[in-house]
C-alpha cells in the first residue's frame, strides 16, 4: 500500500476482490465486494488521505487519455453518483490507484525515480527514451500506456509531460 490507511481500512481493502478476482465473484458476493469498496473509498476520502495527483486524475478530463471526460463522469454516464459510484465494479481499479498507486514493476520506477531526480528537460527525454527501450522489450500494451501516464504524475510531471511519457513507452504501431 502507498497510502497509510488506518486498521479498519486495512481490514476492508483486504476484505476487496479486485479485479481481476471482482469478476468470479456471484451476486451476492458481488454486492457484499460493491459495499465493502463504498465503505473504504468514502473513509478515505474523507480522510482526505488519497494523494491530490491521484484524485485530479480520476476528476479531470485532461488525465482521461484518449477520451474528452474524465473517468468520474464516464463512470456516472452509467446513471449512478455520490457514494453509489463506489459501488461500480468499474470503480475497483480506481480504488485500488488510490491506494497503492500505479504499481508498476519495480524496474520500471526505479528508471522513473532515476531519470526524472533532477526534474529537469533532459532527464524527461531521456525517461522517454529509456521508455521506448522498456516497452520494447516487455512488450508494453495500449493498457498499460495508463500506468505508465500514471507513473509520470507520481514524480511530478504536468498533464503533458505524462502524457508524452505515456505513449513513449509503446512501441510503435
Amino acid at each position: 500500500m502507498d497510502i497509510h490507511l488506518n486498521d479498519f481500512e486495512i481490514a476492508l481493502f483486504d476484505s476487496i476482490a479486485f479485479p481481476p478476482d471482482a469478476a468470479k465473484l456471484d451476486g451476492e458476493q458481488a454486492a457484499n465486494n460493491a459495499e465493502l469498496a463504498r465503505l473504504l473509498a468514502v473513509s478515505i476520502l474523507e480522510r482526505e488521505a488519497v494523494p491530490e495527483h491521484r484524485l485530479r486524475f480520476f476528476d479531470e478530463a485532461e488525465h482521461n487519455l484518449g477520451r474528452d471526460v474524465s473517468v468520474r463522469a464516464e463512470l456516472e454516464q452509467s446513471g449512478v453518483s455520490g457514494e453509489q459510484l463506489y459501488e461500480q465494479a468499474d470503480f475497483l481499479k480506481y480504488l485500488r490507484y488510490f491506494i497503492c498507486g500505479p504499481e508498476l514493476p519495480e524496474a520500471v520506477e526505479r528508471v522513473f525515480r532515476r531519470e526524472l531526480g533532477g526534474r529537469d528537460g533532459g532527464s524527461q527525454r531521456r525517461l522517454a527514451g529509456k521508455l521506448k527501450e522498456f516497452g520494447r522489450s516487455l512488450g508494453a500494451t495500449a493498457a498499460q500506456r495508463e500506468k505508465f501516464y500514471q507513473q509520470a504524475l507520481e514524480c511530478g510531471l504536468s498533464a503533458p509531460a505524462a502524457r508524452e511519457i505515456a505513449f513513449a513507452a509503446l512501441p510503435a504501431d
